[in-house]
């Protein structure tokens, strides 16, 4: 792990992934919780119905919310289900704030599966997604 051979700074851990790599996000969470990550950005993920017990929200309920989390999802995307995500963070934000971190959805409206480009290089004018993670550090 990259903590034992690097200087980092143990309270600014965060964690984004995209398609698979945020589905693998969202299972990274509900099994780990927030032990190490500050916060996480997600795009065109899947954590699952949130209804059922098997999702990251069923697993672990408010409980993910020790992290601040920011998800994006296109509204039209033929490949990942939008559903779950947007059902996750509208579960998540009910939670009580706090100890609920930050949460956010973003719906990109007309976006389909590939919606990462302008929200890494934030010309998608959705947010600066590196100062909102800096600004989520751990206590």
């Amino acid at each position: 792990m990259a903590v034992s051979h690097y200087n980092v700074d143990k309270k600014r851990i965060f964690l984004t992934g995209l398609s698979c790599g945020a589905i693998g996000s969202w299972d990274y969470l509900s099994n780990f919780k927030a032990s190490v990550i500050a916060a996480a950005v997600l795009l065109s993920g899947n954590p699952g119905e949130p209804t059922t017990q098997t999702s990251t929200f069923g697993k672990i309920g408010c409980s993910l919310g020790d992290a601040a989390i920011w998800s994006f999802h296109g509204d039209m995307d033929p490949t990942v289900p939008y559903a779950p995500d947007k059902d996750t963070l509208d579960s998540l934000i009910a939670c009580p704030a706090p100890p609920r971190h930050d949460a956010q959805f973003t719906d990109v409206v007309g976006g389909g599966h590939i919606i990462w480009d302008p929200i890494y290089d934030l010309s998608g004018n959705y947010g600066d997604i590196y100062a909102w993670m800096l600004s989520n550090a751990k206590p």
